[in-house]
């Protein structure tokens, strides 16, 4: 586990982020990638989190596969630990938080937009729920 944090400037992110996005362009099967995660912050981050929608004729295990060859390809390349997931059969919270980064690539806007709807729609659905339940299991431990 890699407990290092790194800080950049502006102009480093930008630089950063202009090699991710070329890197992520030459893959025809991702349809829209989000940036998420501490990198976009101010205060230093242990990684540099991308959350990707693939094409849906891509198996589950063809996704995964996609992801760790990015991620990997991407840490090489960068020197930076890069974290990559798919967006595909993802949690609604992990969607949700992912869909308030950046969009850093976007080969179909439709899809992207559809995809933000209804993630932030059944986000918002169940987010009541969600805190209930915890503040159950709070009150329980207490």
């Amino acid at each position: 586990m890699n407990l290092n944090r790194y800080s950049f400037t502006r102009e480093e992110k930008e630089a950063i982020i202009k090699i991710i996005k070329a890197y992520l362009a030459n893959i025809p099967s991702i349809k829209f990638a989000y940036l998420h995660g501490s990198f976009l912050g101010d205060l230093p981050s242990r990684d540099i989190d991308i959350a990707i929608y693939y094409d849906p004729a891509l198996t589950p295990n063809d996704q995964l596969d996609l992801s760790l060859t990015i991620s990997s390809e991407l840490s090489f390349k960068l020197r930076l630990p890069v974290d990559a997931h798919s967006l595909n059969a993802t949690s609604l919270s992990f969607a949700y938080e992912a869909t308030k980064g950046m969009v850093i690539i976007s080969n179909d806007e439709q899809a992207r937009l559809d995809f933000l709807e209804n993630t932030w729609i059944n986000y918002f659905d169940f987010e009541p729920l969600m805190r209930e339940a915890l503040f159950d299991l709070l009150r329980l431990g207490s």
